[in-house]
């Protein structure tokens, strides 16, 4: 009876945030994948001209002015269909869509392949921003990025967890290889990284 109530797709919940404001989270159709996507690949193509462009101050001037000319051109011709995929774990599922939990009740985590805008939106920071900006903006549509941005620019932590809500809820409607990716790190994992991380700053 458990199972069966985790295998249901629930389209939308409440969600309290820090400081008091409560939002609603709505799963993602495909269409906020599709945004998704395109942010992503934007996003991609900024991170390519960077990396293109890295050393051309070592360069001679008109070498240089050539070479930033040919990165821009090279990142404006790329298409969603040159975004990579990326290598990441998921929680593992029953035939039925049900999570397989081990003995301690956390889910048991596969690797799996996904699309690039998919790990984006799950592994960092700018996509779980606009995962959940999109997921909003769908039960408030005056609801803006800018918003979202003050919402959590001190709250990363509770970004996390946000954007985290929004995968749960809309991996199962769009299937795990393209939809936002559930957590691939357990509510565990993430505070044993945070006391880590403490650990290593001391």
């Amino acid at each position: 009876m458990a199972d069966r109530a985790e295998a249901t797709v629930r389209r939308r919940t409440v969600h309290k945030l820090p400081g008091g404001r409560t939002v609603e989270i709505c799963a993602l159709g495909l269409g906020d994948f599709i945004a998704a996507r395109e942010r992503a690949l934007q996003q991609y193509k900024r991170t390519k001209i960077e990396t293109w462009t890295a050393n051309a101050d070592l360069l001679p001037d008109d070498q240089r002015t050539q070479w930033i000319r040919e990165a821009f051109e090279r990142a404006e011709a790329l298409t969603v269909d040159d975004l990579p995929r990326r290598k990441m774990k998921l929680p593992a599922r029953r035939a039925d869509g049900a999570i397989i939990r081990d003995g301690r009740g956390e889910p048991v985590l596969r690797d799996a392949e996904v699309e690039y805008a998919a790990w984006w939106m799950s592994e960092t920071a700018e996509g779980r921003l606009f995962m959940t900006y999109l997921s909003i903006r769908r039960g408030d549509p005056s609801f803006t990025l800018d918003a979202a941005d003050e919402l959590f620019i001190n709250a990363m932590d509770e970004l996390e967890t946000t954007a985290n809500l929004v995968g749960e809820l809309s991996t199962p409607s769009l299937g795990n290889s393209s939809a936002p990716a559930e957590p691939s790190r357990t509510p565990g994992q993430r505070r044993a990284e945070r006391r880590r991380r403490r650990k290593i700053g001391r």
